[in-house]
């Protein structure tokens, strides 16, 4: 399964807002998680909140995880990833 993680410990300031979460979820850098796992972790952060539309179910954790993927590539090299067993 795929794992993703901070590359390093310094980050870009960056606005409060989606990526800020993704990276917050992420920390400390080297912690390893799953897009499941990362999907759980930013919605218990209110993740959803700054949907322009309401996602419910099967359907927000779908959106959520696409989300996550979207802001974890435009982050380039500071997230790595492996395929963890």
């Amino acid at each position: 399964m795929k794992v993703y993680f901070l590359t390093r410990s310094s980050r870009p300031a960056i606005q409060d807002g989606q990526m800020k979460t993704v990276l917050l979820c992420l920390e400390p850098p080297g912690t390893k998680k799953t897009l499941d796992q990362l999907v759980k972790e930013c919605l218990s952060r209110n993740y959803a909140m700054t949907f322009k539309q309401v996602h419910e179910g099967e359907d927000l954790l779908k959106f959520t995880a696409d989300s996550i993927l979207y802001h974890l590539d435009r982050m380039g090299s500071l997230i790595g990833t492996d395929e963890g067993t």
